[in-house]
């Protein structure tokens, strides 16, 4: 079998979108895949795209959308569906604002129009507002390189020198705030000889930096910026937080978590849908209520010095990532494709 997957303009704004195309690329064992892309291909895109789908002897052409808005998402299979003589699936990563009455009534009018076009949805979530708007999708969630992941787990076995790790892009909605004041909140006992380090950059780096500083947190917290060896970092460290904040905007399962679970690095993450897609409270991962640092610091003690949890986390961490896994995620969409 032959695919063809068009990938947009914004569509590598997704976190980890590059990482898992090639992932699940890498793992397609009975398909051979040609990959369109905004930056390869002459303008305009979607045109000069379809004359060569057209040319060419693909049974599928697989459309993958990361866009702020569903209806810009729909609008693109419609013209992909309308333009190209081959079978479509529309698959839609994450990140879309939920829609207003007016939006949904666009919506329901774009899906009429798809026709047969499959599509595939990368969380309950981006499912449940997809129906929502009268478009039934299949759930299809994104992978990581389990491996490749537990390689790190067994170098970084017994090698942990970083207690609490926080890495995350500085957006208002990543809470990093939340893990600054949970900081703050702990007993001396429990950071005495710790080490407890935020990493990441972004728009909000500086006002982070302040916050350390507001609350007296710079002998606590060791700042170290954006880190290029993630897996190793989230490896070297007994406990990875994940303080994200209630989303604005409908989401795919987090993909830190993924890699987290892959990892085996225990987590203390937020109760939010991006996450608890992922994992179980208690058994994969010890669960807080977003925004709230008392809560958050509750579950550093819950957790700090508990070395049965933490192994419990672990293995049922390395266990749980199989859903998130390449090798399945490659072969589910190769069934997919056969079924159109």
């Amino acid at each position: 079998m032959k695919a063809v997957w068009l990938k947009g303009r914004w569509s590598d704004v997704i976190s980890g979108t590059v990482n898992y195309l090639k992932y699940l690329k890498g793992n397609m064992r009975g398909t051979e895949v040609t990959v369109l892309t905004y930056e390869n291909t002459e303008k305009p895109f979607l045109l000069k795209a379809a004359g060569k789908i057209n040319r060419g002897n693909a049974d599928v052409v697989h459309v993958i959308t990361g866009a702020s808005h569903m209806n810009i998402g729909l609008l693109y299979g419609v013209i992909v569906g309308a333009l190209v003589r081959k079978k479509v699936v529309l698959h839609f990563l994450q990140n879309f604002y939920p829609q207003n009455i007016l939006g949904r009534g666009a919506s329901r009018a774009l899906a009429k129009m798809l026709g047969n076009t499959a599509v595939l949805s990368g969380s309950m979530g981006i499912q449940k507002e997809l129906k929502k708007a009268g478009v039934e999708s299949r759930l299809y969630y994104p992978c990581v390189d389990t491996k490749e992941l537990r390689k790190f787990y067994t170098k970084y076995k017994g090698k942990k020198d970083i207690d609490i790790l926080c890495a995350v892009e500085f957006k208002r909605n990543k809470g990093y705030d939340t893990f600054i004041e949970a900081v703050s909140l702990l007993p001396e006992k429990f950071v005495t000889g710790k080490r407890i380090v935020l990493s990441g950059g972004g728009w909000f780096e500086e006002d982070a930096k302040a916050k350390i500083r507001e609350l007296g947190m710079e002998n606590r917290i060791e700042f170290i910026g954006p880190q290029k060896d993630i897996f190793g970092l989230i490896a070297r460290s007994k406990a990875l937080i994940v303080p994200y904040k209630t989303p604005t905007t409908i989401m795919g399962v987090s993909t830190i978590v993924m890699e987290a679970l892959g990892i085996g690095t225990p987590m203390i993450a937020a109760r939010i849908p991006t996450i608890t897609e992922a994992v179980d409270d208690g058994k994969t991962a010890l669960l807080f209520t977003p925004g709230n640092p008392r809560d958050l610091s509750e579950k550093f003690v819950m957790l700090a010095g508990n070395a049965k949890l933490m192994e419990k986390l672990s293995m049922n961490s390395l266990a749980a990532a199989e859903k998130f896994s390449a090798e399945r995620a490659a072969k589910e969409l190769e069934e997919i494709y056969r079924g159109l």
